[in-house]
Parts: C-alpha cells; sequence; structure tokens
C-alpha cells in the first residue's frame, strides 16, 4: 500500500465512453435535462457529453503525455426529463438535523489487529433518491488530505463513543413524480486508511475499513416520506435523525435548450449547488449587434437568464462552416481548429453571466461562421444545445469577407 510506484497510474492517450442512463420517459412531452458538476479541476483530459433518448453518452478523452504527467478528470452528471405534462411532481427538502455516533470503532474488539486508538474516523454520505451527498468526514482543521467533494461535519473524522453532532440542518431538495417512492440510502465507513481522500490523515493502520453499518429508509410516496426521522442500522453503531419537508411548488415553466463539454466553473462557483432548481437557463444573442468582426478580431454578445438559482456561466462556440458538415472550431487563442465534425462543438467561456461577451483577440479567415450560446445555472442545469429561433435565438449566422 505504501509502494509509491503504485501511486501513479498512466491515462496518456486512453479514452473512456459510457452512458450515464436516463429513467424511462414519462410522456411524449418531457425533454431530457441534465446537469453537470466539476468535483475536481481537470489536468490533461477533455470530455464530451451527448445527450440522447437513453441518457448522456460521455467520452472521456486524455492527452498524450510524458510519464509522471499529472493526468486526472472528476465529473458527476445527473439526468431526468422536465415539461412532463402527466403529473406535477412533489418538491421535498430533506435535512439533516443531527447524527449521534455510538460507537467510533476505535478500538473494536472484532478486529484484534487493528491498531487504532480513539477517536475514530467516520466517513458518512447519503443518497437521496439519486442524489449523492458526502456529509464528513476529513478530520478536523489541519487534519485533512484534501478539500473535494465539500462536507457539512468536518468533525466526523474524529469521533467518541457517544458523540454528538447536532443543529446540523443542511438540507438538499428534490422532485417526486405522482406515485413514485422516496428512498435515502445511508453509505459509512470507518476510514482508517491514511492519504485516501477523503479518509482523515491518521497515523492508524489497519488491513480494511470498520463497518459501522449501510441503511436505508425507503418510503411509499412522497406523502409517506413526511415528517421527522430516525435512521439506525443494524447493529447501532450511529443514528441519524432528518425530517422531509413539502416545499410549495414555482410552478411550471418553459422547456429550456443544453450543452456539452462546456468550460466548468471553480469550486468557489458551486456554492448553489443546492438550489431547488430543475429547470435549465436560457441564453441567446442580442437582437441588435451582437456580432462585430473586423481585423482586431470577433465581438460577439447576448443575454442570459435564470428563474430560481441564477446563472452560473455562459460559453459559445464559434465555427467556420466548410461544408459537408465539416468545422473549424475556434480556439480560446482566438485561431481555428483544426476540421472537425460540425456535431463536435469546442465551448469558450465567455465574460459575463447575465449580460455576457465573448471577445477574440486575431482576426478571423474569410468565410462563413455560425456561432452558438449555452449558459449553465448554479445549480448545474446546463441548457440543451440546439437550435432556437426567433428573439430569444441561441445561434447567429455571420460571414467575414
Amino acid at each position: 500500500m505504501h509502494d509509491t510506484s503504485n501511486e501513479y497510474q498512466s491515462l496518456s492517450g486512453k479514452t473512456f465512453s459510457f452512458v450515464v442512463a436516463a429513467p424511462p420517459r414519462p410522456s411524449p412531452h418531457a425533454r431530457l435535462r441534465y446537469r453537470e458538476i466539476q468535483r475536481i479541476p481537470s489536468h490533461h483530459a477533455t470530455e464530451r457529453v451527448t445527450p440522447a433518448g437513453d441518457g448522456l453518452h460521455v467520452t472521456i478523452s486524455f492527452d498524450k503525455v510524458a510519464a509522471g504527467t499529472l493526468e486526472d478528470f472528476g465529473r458527476s452528471w445527473f439526468v431526468g426529463w422536465e415539461g412532463d405534462r402527466s403529473g406535477t411532481p412533489t418538491h421535498l427538502r430533506w435535512t439533516l438535523e443531527s447524527i449521534k455516533v455510538n460507537k467510533s470503532l476505535d478500538p473494536n474488539p472484532s478486529r484484534a489487529q487493528q491498531t487504532g486508538v480513539p477517536p475514530g474516523e467516520y466517513n458518512v454520505y447519503v443518497d437521496i433518491n439519486g442524489f449523492w451527498q458526502f456529509v464528513g468526514g476529513r478530520g478536523p482543521t489541519g487534519a485533512v488530505t484534501g478539500g473535494a467533494p465539500t462536507q457539512w461535519i468536518p468533525g466526523l473524522g474524529a469521533v467518541t463513543d457517544g458523540q454528538v453532532f447536532s443543529n446540523i440542518n443542511r438540507s438538499v431538495d428534490f422532485f417526486v413524480p405522482p406515485g413514485k417512492p422516496v428512498r435515502l440510502f445511508v453509505d459509512t465507513r470507518e476510514c482508517d486508511l491514511p492519504h485516501m481522500d477523503p479518509c482523515a490523515l491518521t497515523t492508524e493502520l489497519s488491513d480494511g475499513n470498520d463497518a459501522p453499518g449501510d441503511h436505508a429508509d425507503t418510503f411509499p410516496s412522497a406523502a409517506a416520506a413526511l415528517g421527522e426521522h430516525k435512521l439506525v442500522p443494524s447493529g447501532d453503531d450511529y443514528e441519524m435523525t432528518y425530517r422531509v419537508d413539502r416545499i410549495a411548488s414555482f410552478g411550471p415553466g418553459p422547456t429550456p435548450p443544453g450543452s456539452t463539454g462546456i468550460p466548468s466553473s471553480t469550486p468557489s462557483d458551486q456554492r448553489h449547488l443546492h438550489c431547488s432548481d430543475v429547470r435549465a437557463p436560457v441564453s441567446w444573442f442580442a437582437p441588435a449587434g451582437a456580432v462585430s468582426v473586423s481585423s482586431h478580431g470577433l465581438r460577439l454578445r447576448g443575454r442570459a437568464s435564470d428563474d430560481r438559482c441564477g446563472v452560473d456561466r455562459v460559453a459559445v462556440a464559434v465555427s467556420q462552416h466548410l461544408g459537408h458538415h465539416r468545422c473549424r472550431y475556434l480556439r480560446a487563442d482566438g485561431k481555428l481548429a483544426h476540421t472537425t465534425k460540425c456535431s463536435r462543438p469546442r465551448w469558450l467561456r465567455a465574460t459575463g453571466r447575465t449580460h455576457w461577451v465573448l471577445r477574440t483577440a486575431h482576426a478571423l479567415p474569410a468565410g462563413a461562421y455560425v456561432a452558438h450560446v449555452i449558459a449553465v445555472d448554479r445549480a448545474g442545469n446546463i441548457e440543451l444545445y440546439t437550435h432556437r429561433t426567433g428573439p430569444h435565438r441561441n445561434y447567429i449566422g455571420f460571414r467575414v469577407p
């Protein structure tokens, strides 16, 4: 485990493809929607996300780099449907109130070979109808190995028998379709493997993680889930109190469009991930003066809006059309990339949010161009990559003489 030669696995030149499956389409009017959350900053990796009828088709490609070069990628995708007219989902809010650790598992009488002494190191995760959240803990301040995913209760990384964490009051909003169940799953471990984030950094060495116990509370409907609850796993190593509340609906809205592989937000931009928003934002080009082309470069401008959590970022893809579905997309340095399929946009982050601008510092070669714009809100909902006309058009054609 401590052989440093095993700490690096080369990803150079490798490609990984998989499907994030969507649930069955609830009605013919429903449209696919998804959100993406950056877990870690990426190095030498590019993604491609293509929404389809069965979910998201994701491809992650790593650059060819020299041995020893840092290569990593970490994202989460969530996919569902919006615009369903067959029934309004129930908006619920799950709130974690307290956690009591009855047995820290340090020392653990059933594991004579364990070298640890109190306090123990608990890791706790919750899954609320498919939404995962890391509760804690990496340990107290100064005893952490990293910062992602974020945690609610740092003290779980150093607990003693009978310790209580109260007044937590951390919430997750979610929506339950008519007739569907509610399921809370809790995954725990006594994390005493050093140098494995998010385990606490300790001197303890164990041949495996102790198991405080996984447990699931299941309710047949949204109504049955309402109220105060106490979750106690088999073995009674810990207990968790939580409540489920019904939130007044803010009503149906337009079914907005969305995107693939856009520039990600920084961790500081993700402070609204738990905002109760199930609709993607909408972005568009300005009705007048949207495009300005000169020998000094290109300027595109427009607007974006989100009716709940607010716009987080806007991205624009600019392509020179060569015919036969072949395009050259604009790169971040203002120059055109190599020829590729027009269906593989290269997104550039624009400046601004509700009023956005994209500027380049190089003159473009003569030819016909098309620009698309998409937006992401602060809950991570991504506007779909579509062709929308009218006053809120999300694509525009122009020529460079």
